[in-house]
């Protein structure tokens, strides 16, 4: 009862009541499971001295219900061999020359577990990358198909774990790069034991003088692992920390082995110690592995984080579940992760925050905060990012000290937000005392909304000035905002009849939105894309000049009723709506 009313006394706009998570008892949605990682059963050494052998790969996508278990398999040239699309015929595109051909006799897959045949089709070596549509995780498989007349002591070649199937990533020149590598063969194939150990030994010993150059890099610590067979690594740092753009990495061994790193202004970052070391420094970072966040983390003084596409997981700060001693929930609107400072940004990564036990987003926690706190904050990016389960998936919040004072622009392109308990991206501003003022500026584009009760929520500053100023702008023929979080009106229903405010449902499923709601049998159906919230003034101005997200949508205004709304909500201007046109609803 008491997360209804804590709901209640912060939103009362007509449609939330009847849309968000009221309580665990009354929703009929749940957020689909994000892909958490994916695990090698067979198939991670494939090693083999005849050709026309076939061997399984096999592989399990997790969790076993996650919501999309597209793959692909690219090998160490980034040539597409295996494309899946779930729901759809998988794709195979092998080639007559290659090492293996991978074929489909025996696909199997069924709770994200996958059975593929691999075939050995030509004398050489390859690795395989499967690499996961969402979440872009990724394993590895070795193959080996050795000449019978080969030296099996010879190294045949080497594979750089920095390769074609990621040379669009970003890395820093403050810090040193470890660089991993395969060589083959790996270890001794069909060989008798005796054999084995003598030549598992002379491979390592040749691997340990493998001769690696480098272009604008210094080049150490090489290492050969004695138990992880055919696997080294090497050390790589620029030789300059103000050196910007390309820096080789290559080994001449049967065929050249190259790697070139797009070196840029900042550090490299491979654990959550790594981020915390280097929070405000006001740096560019760049990930190179996907990270496990346990603490919540500001950003200060301009910081940069380029993701790479990994992934940062927050479900596991103990926020989420703090309660005071009479069971209510602690740390409403605290965010998991905050930048501060101007020239901010969040690029190319995965933020993933905790579903609860009926996979709903915690109403506590906010995803991605940037939060313009300092005088001189005013510019602040986020792009091409997926966010996804939080109170809200992305806030913004503009400052301004007076009236001569330039708004706080925020400029957010190619964002995905999935899974929010209140809305997907909230738009506010820090208080000041002058009525006519504004002091956030929001260009919004290529926005993707799902599994939300409000899509965009603008709000008022807690009935106080200044508002915000959102431009929706068309890129590269994308409308500014889609949204395909349609909601049941009839979620809500126990929840409003329980508090009194049944009379709401009986308004909303009148004539009178009629042309708002999509109705499929006894169910109604809604997507508020955008909500400036009412109440108390709210001086907000949203600009559709430059876009076409308007035309698919229908505005409504309610002015709250009757004594009790007005005092909840503080006053009587009225909510603002645009909810999407029914005519798009999808089954």
């Amino acid at each position: 009862m008491k997360k209804i009313l804590i709901l209640f006394l912060l939103s009362f706009p007509i449609i939330i009541f009847t849309i968000v998570t009221l309580t665990s008892s009354v929703i009929a949605y749940y957020v689909p499971l994000a892909v958490e990682g994916i695990e090698m059963i067979e198939g991670s050494d494939i090693a083999d001295n005849d050709v026309g052998t076939t061997h399984n790969l096999e592989f399990q996508i997790l969790p076993a219900n996650a919501r999309n278990m597209s793959f692909e398999i690219r090998d160490e040239n980034d040539y597409l061999i295996v494309d899946y699309n779930q729901g759809e015929t998988i794709v195979y595109n092998n080639l007559p020359d290659h090492i293996i051909e991978i074929s489909g006799e025996t696909l199997f897959i069924q709770n994200g577990r996958v059975n593929l045949n691999v075939k050995t089709n030509n004398i050489g070596f390859t690795r395989l990358t499967i690499i996961t549509k969402d979440g872009n995780y990724r394993i590895n498989s070795d193959i080996m198909v050795l000449d019978s007349n080969a030296d099996p002591t010879e190294i045949q070649g080497v594979v750089l774990d920095y390769n074609k199937t990621n040379e669009d990533y970003l890395f820093g020149n403050k810090n040193e790069i470890v660089v991993g590598f395969t060589y083959f063969p790996k270890r001794a194939i069909n060989a008798s034991s005796e054999d084995e150990t003598l030549i598992n030994e002379a491979l390592r010993e040749n691997a340990k003088i493998l001769q690696f150059n480098s272009t604008r890099g210094r080049l150490s610590n090489l290492k050969i692992s004695d138990t992880d067979y055919g696997r080294g690594e090497i050390t790589i740092a620029s030789n300059s920390q103000t050196f910007e753009g390309m820096m080789t990495i290559e080994i001449l061994i049967n065929k050249l082995v190259k790697y070139e790193f797009n070196v840029k202004n900042g550090y490299n970052i491979y654990n959550e110690d790594d981020l915390f070391a280097n929070n405000s420094t006001g740096a560019n970072l760049f990930l190179l592995n996907h990270i496990k966040l346990n603490k919540t983390i500001v950003f200060r003084n301009g910081t940069n984080l380029y993701g790479n596409y990994f992934q940062i997981d927050h479900s596991n700060l103990l926020e989420y579940n703090e309660r005071d001693e009479n069971g209510k929930v602690l740390n409403v609107g605290k965010k998991a992760i905050t930048f501060i400072g101007h020239n901010s940004g969040l690029h190319q990564v995965h933020i993933i925050g905790a579903l609860d036990e009926n996979q709903q987003p915690y109403e506590n926690i906010v995803n991605v905060g940037m939060d313009a706190q300092g005088t001189n904050d005013k510019y602040m990016v986020v792009n091409d990012v997926i966010i996804e389960n939080g109170r809200y998936n992305l806030s913004v919040r503009g400052k301004i000290n007076s009236l001569e004072d330039d708004m706080t622009l925020f400029d957010l392109d190619k964002i995905n937000l999935i899974g929010a308990y209140f809305a997907s991206l909230e738009i506010d501003n820090h208080q000041h005392t002058a009525t006519y003022s504004w002091a956030t500026e929001v260009n919004i584009s290529r926005l993707n909304i799902g599994y939300t009760a409000i899509g965009v929520l603008v709000q008022n500053n807690r009935n106080s000035n200044p508002g915000s100023k959102i431009n929706l702008i068309e890129k590269e023929g994308i409308q500014a905002i889609t949204s395909t979080s349609w909601r049941n009106l009839d979620d809500a229903t126990g929840a409003l009849s329980a508090n009194n405010f049944g009379y709401i449902m009986n308004e909303l499923k009148s004539e009178q939105y009629s042309d708002v709601y999509y109705k499929e049998g006894k169910n109604y159906y809604v997507n508020p894309v955008i909500m400036l919230r009412g109440g108390g003034r709210n001086r907000s101005e949203i600009n559709f000049e430059n876009d076409s997200t308007i035309d698919d949508l229908i505005m409504k205004e309610r002015v709250p009723k009757g004594m009790i709304e007005v005092g909840i909500v503080g006053g009587t201007h009225p909510f603002v709506i645009y909810l999407l046109n029914p005519k798009y609803y999808k089954e």
